[in-house]
């Protein structure tokens, strides 16, 4: 059974509130809530509870001027929060998977 929670579309800009809402779920399906460096399937190195690679990460400080390091757990999820908030949730493979509630089809009553 999967955790219901807010849906929201990949691209769609997010106010921090709502960004807030989404990263648990991100959490729990990108590394099964672990603070974990592993290599993903393009060679490169992910880092953290939010599977960041470095020039993601990089990417993402850049929005604001920041310099959260994606190790550690609670800079990772403010640095998850400023993707968020600038419309790049569709950056984790977990936000399209559709286990978790993002771009779920809304269900209709016959």
């Amino acid at each position: 059974m999967h955790s219901t929670g807010p849906v929201f579309t990949q691209k769609q800009p997010l106010v921090a509130a709502d960004a807030r809402k989404v990263i648990p779920y991100l959490i729990a399906c990108e590394s099964r809530d672990q603070n974990v460096k592993i290599v993903d399937s393009n060679g490169f190195y992910s880092y953290g509870i939010l599977q960041m690679q470095s020039s993601t990460a990089a990417l993402f400080n850049s929005i604001e001027n920041t310099s959260y390091d994606p190790m550690i757990p609670i800079e990772a999820e403010q640095l998850a929060e400023i993707a968020i908030e600038h419309g790049y949730l569709s950056r984790w493979s977990c936000a399209s998977l559709g286990n978790y509630p993002f771009d779920k089809p809304k269900r209709t009553r016959a």
